[in-house]
């Protein structure tokens, strides 16, 4: 839904089949588990859940976009 939001269309293009390219410390085959425990028994708590998280940037990137035709005038 939020793709429709920011006009999304199409496919991202421009990578190359470098297996070198994007290589970075989190990249592995085995998931990352981010272990909370302790924090939690700190008293961390969470402001929402990542998904949450991702859609309200969204909104707020799709509240700053300014149409290309309204920015002359």
């Amino acid at each position: 839904m939020r793709a429709v939001i920011l006009c999304g269309t199409g496919a991202i293009g421009g990578a190359t089949a470098d297996p070198q390219r994007g290589r970075h410390p989190w990249l592995t085959a085995l998931p990352i588990v981010l272990d909370t425990t302790a924090a939690t028994q700190l008293g961390y708590v969470p402001v929402a859940t990542g998904i949450d998280l991702l859609a309200d940037e969204i909104d707020w990137v799709a509240a700053q976009h300014v149409a290309p035709s309204s920015r002359f005038f």
